[in-house]
């Protein structure tokens, strides 16, 4: 089971402008007494009657780009850039530097705008084009690709939100001086050349331009928001402390819409003056002189998931109220289109490179043969590249002539649309039993491949030897126990090679699993060095459950969970310690299938708080949502508002339901501040969960 991950767009803010003409003429002049001028200069000016017909301005001819907003973004894409110009109709084409728009990305909202997430591409001004049917308008420069983004790219104006800062090609100063419109960042740490992080300063509403300056430096306008209430694009809670009044604001979590008449109520007490409906904006404030501290907050409404957030002093709530899907699926979304990368693999030999013996590989023996397998980067480490063959490509190179190009051995790989590194592993093949034992590595970096292109020309120079090994070792990790279907059964390490802004690297081989030690190697890796200078590791270690599906095989891990992303690592020629880990719930009360009594939900655990609990109440067996709920991490109880009574709303399902509890902890995190982003695991520095049963 994983956490829900809610992708929240806010639609675009649809002002209804109303322009009024009134020409008011007198008899003065500008800058001129009321009775200066003459009688020539005064001009008779008739009335016009109100009812007099007025025909709307004519549209201008023909298709034409004028303008984004924004102008500019992050190297890697995925910003929502509102195109403008005219003649823009359903089935309107986009594409920024060449690359073209996905269709499930592009909304043609009007005439005059087309919403698009834009593709990646490298930094710098790029040409718009937009095209309907037979007809193409382009505007030259109209984007531009920043060379450095900051994640996330907003915070609070009371500063100290933690953020990473990526470029592509950038050369940060080892002790660099961050700022956030002019104001020094804190708390700056230099990984690499490509990525710095640090705690943002205190600041004002509003866009912040942001400089990282030292021997090299590096600025953009307004790379950073600041807010001062919920964070703006997705939602949660803001505004600083209460002090007499709580604004609500509830929203369609997948349409951005008002739910309008949600309940919503401080609390659980049914007498409280602090329940009511949401009005037609999905708002509703709840204000009293004594209204401070720390409150509860529930919102509700018939065909949507229950969400309450507990213990939080913050005036601003923005709750996106996840809607319950209905039984028959609707219409498929438009498809998604990879890319196809091909290239050659090339290896030195005799001092030169070019098609010749595989030199950095041992000889074989009678049953092997030297081999290369090609690879994509992944987005993250918790979002795989697609299989390399997809599409009928080969990613499988031998050391044949029939392989042999112009400089190297010739590949073709299949890859997620973006900016994706290509990299190999060279090695032996056993041809009896097929087990693969790679020697060498290389990689291509900063490869822009845009939706359906084929990209050409990518070598990847096969240079690095894999000598080193990775000494890992899980400090007071949870205890396995085997055989204990409700205990974790088995240690699980994961390693990853981060790039910044071209994704992660997926080996095959990346896996171990262990019951009888916690120390665990990774033979055969490398050193961060040559195209890898500003990559660092990132290895993901904890206890999990085992579970093995008797027929197929398929091995899945599982609940009871307690994991830790150890990111940023750098120096491989140590023992990598990787502890603290959070603790894995437990429940208490109601007991396993038991019974829930004033609807008051109890768990525990016996090692670390994480930052706070995300708990999701589902039907049993069919998992529909019931309630969804975050408490600080220090808060293991909680009671539910009885919603039947207070709002006529339907009562709980009889039967079995399963309550799920994660345990999650993220960097610089701030529970006054939390926001649905923190539902990303791409936020999760340790993480743990189980679910159970029980019955209202």
């Amino acid at each position: 089971m994983d956490v829900r991950f809610v992708l929240y767009f806010p639609g675009m803010s649809r002002l209804l402008l109303t322009a009024c003409l009134a020409v008011a003429m007198s008899a003065c002049g500008h800058g001129g007494d009321a009775d200066a001028g003459s009688d020539a200069d005064a001009q008779d000016v008739p009335d016009v009657p109100h009812d007099t017909p007025v025909d709307p301005p004519e549209e201008p001819e023909g298709l034409a780009v004028s303008s984004c907003n924004p102008y500019h973004g992050p190297f890697v894409g995925g910003q929502e850039v509102v195109v403008r110009g005219q003649g823009f109709d359903d089935g309107a084409v986009v594409t920024f530097g060449g690359h073209i728009v996905e269709e499930a990305d592009t909304t043609v909202e009007d005439l005059h705008r087309i919403t698009v997430l834009t593709p990646a591409n490298p930094p710098g001004p790029v040409e718009v084009c937009v095209q309907v049917g037979e007809e193409m308008a382009c505007k030259d420069g109209a984007y531009t690709y920043d060379d450095f983004f900051v994640d996330p790219p907003q915070g609070s104006i009371a500063g100290g939100t933690y953020v990473s800062i990526t470029g592509s090609g950038t050369e940060f100063d080892p002790e660099p001086v961050v700022t956030f419109d002019g104001r020094e960042a804190v708390d700056v740490e230099w990984i690499s050349p490509t990525l710095v992080t640090c705690r943002t300063p205190v600041g004002t509403v509003g866009p912040a331009d942001v400089e990282i300056a030292g021997a090299a430096t590096y600025f953009i306008r307004e790379a950073y928001l600041y807010y001062n209430h919920a964070d703006p694009t997705s939602g949660g809670l803001g505004g600083g402390p209460i002090v007499g009044s709580v604004n609500v604001t509830v929203l369609d979590d997948m349409t951005g819409d008002p739910v309008v008449g949600a309940y919503v109520i401080l609390g659980t007490d049914g007498a409280t003056a602090y329940q009511g409906h949401a009005d037609m904006l999905g708002q509703i404030t709840f204000s009293a002189p004594d209204l401070a501290g720390r409150q509860s907050v529930t919102a509700a409404q018939e065909g949507y998931e229950t969400t309450t957030i507990e213990a939080f002093d913050a005036t601003d709530v923005t709750i996106l109220l996840y809607r319950i899907p209905e039984p028959e699926p609707g219409p498929l979304p438009p498809g998604r289109y990879g890319a196809v990368v091909q290239g050659e693999l090339i290896f030195s030999h005799g001092g030169e490179f070019g098609p010749g013996p595989w030199e950095i590989i041992p000889d074989p023996d009678t049953s092997e043969e030297k081999v290369a397998f090609v690879y994509a980067s992944g987005s993250s480490i918790f979002s795989p590249p697609p299989a390399p063959t997809t599409g009928g490509t080969s990613n499988e190179v031998l050391d044949r002539w029939d392989f042999a190009g112009e400089y190297g051995y010739r590949y073709s790989c299949f890859v997620r649309p973006g900016a994706v590194a290509i990299w190999a592993l060279a090695g032996l093949r056993d041809t009896i039993t097929n087990a693969f034992t790679p020697y060498a590595f290389g990689v291509a970096r900063n490869v822009i491949a845009g939706p359906g292109e084929y990209v050409t020309g990518v070598h990847v120079y096969m240079t690095h030897e894999l000598n080193t090994p990775l000494r890992i070792r899980l400090d007071d990790p949870p205890p396995i126990f085997s055989g204990d279907p409700m205990e974790p059964d088995v240690y699980k390490v994961d390693v990853f090679i981060s790039l910044g802004g071209d994704g992660v690297i997926w080996r095959e081989d990346r896996t171990r699993t262990q019951t009888g030690s916690t120390f665990f190697t990774f033979p055969g890796w490398l050193p961060l060095e040559g195209e890898l200078y500003d990559a660092t590791y990132t290895i993901v270690a904890g206890a999990y459950r085992e579970d093995v599906d008797d027929l197929t095989g398929f091995v899945e891990y599982t609940n009871p969970y307690s994991v830790r992303v150890a990111s940023a690592v750098t120096n491989v020629w140590e023992e990598i310690l990787i502890g603290d880990f959070i603790g894995i719930p437990d429940q208490v009360d109601p007991e396993y299938a038991g019974v829930i009594t004033d609807l008051t939900m109890a768990f525990t655990h016996d090692r670390t708080a994480p930052d706070f609990w995300n708990v999701q109440i589902q039907t049993y067996p069919d998992q529909v949502p019931l309630w969804f709920l975050i408490l600080p991490g220090d808060m293991t109880s909680y009671t539910l508002p009885d919603l039947p009574t207070l709002a006529g709303l339907p009562e709980p399902p009889s039967g079995y339901s399963v309550w799920i509890v994660y345990g999650v902890e993220s960097p610089g995190f701030v529970y006054d501040e939390w926001s649905y982003r923190y539902l990303s695991r791409y936020y999760w520095s340790a993480y743990s969960a189980d679910a159970f049963l029980f019955q209202f």
